[in-house]
């Protein structure tokens, strides 16, 4: 997911590229604006923490690009590509 902060920034393509350089396969992309409801609710495993109603906020602040990625252990190559 590409956060509403790197969206403004128009850092979007810049982002896809270092995703793709990595040897990940794009297998679909979507720009969407989450409302708050929806942040809520994707983010409903963290309601207890104390950062829930600003992560929330930030989340629904602006559109955000969401992509599904192939990659042999995709999950953990991504995790190092993105960092903690």
């Amino acid at each position: 997911m590409i956060k509403p902060d790197a969206v403004r920034a128009n850092v979007i393509g810049e982002i896809i590229a270092m995703i793709t350089g990595a040897g990940f396969r794009i297998l679909g992309l979507k720009m969407l604006h989450m409302s708050r409801g929806d942040a809520e609710r994707f983010y409903e495993i963290h309601s207890e923490r104390p950062f829930f109603n600003s992560l929330c906020e930030f989340m629904s602040s602006g559109p955000t690009v969401v992509i599904a990625l192939a990659r042999e252990n995709a999950i953990a190559e991504y995790r190092n590509l993105i960092g903690a």
